[in-house]
């Protein structure tokens, strides 16, 4: 993601691309929301494990069930941490499709 800088009344200010990637709160995958999800049971946020959402966890181990389903080695977190491997990727692809213009 790049960083420009840029002059504002004599005051520069420091940006950067804002990239915020959908993350279903169904199946915990990038892309869609759960109002378009086709799965058929939800998966928990925090454990990665399906058949119950993150207020209903048990589990004190985070997992993330996003990287977990892409074949991730990096699985200790929750889904959508910002470190998150599957949602650097996510914002990587939506950063290729943005037309900045010329």
């Amino acid at each position: 993601m790049s960083r420009e800088r840029v002059y504002l009344e004599w005051e520069r200010y420091l940006v950067r691309d804002f990239l915020e990637v959908t993350c279903c709160m169904k199946c915990q995958w990038y892309g869609h929301s759960a109002k378009h999800c086709k799965a058929e049971e939800e998966t928990c946020s925090k454990c990665g494990t399906a058949g119950h959402g993150h207020k209903d966890c048990k589990s004190t181990k985070s997992r993330c069930a996003t990287c977990a389903k892409a074949g991730k080695q990096s699985e200790d977190h929750k889904t959508e941490a910002p470190t998150c491997p599957a949602r650097i990727a996510a914002q990587k692809r939506a950063a290729e499709r943005t037309d900045y213009g010329s």
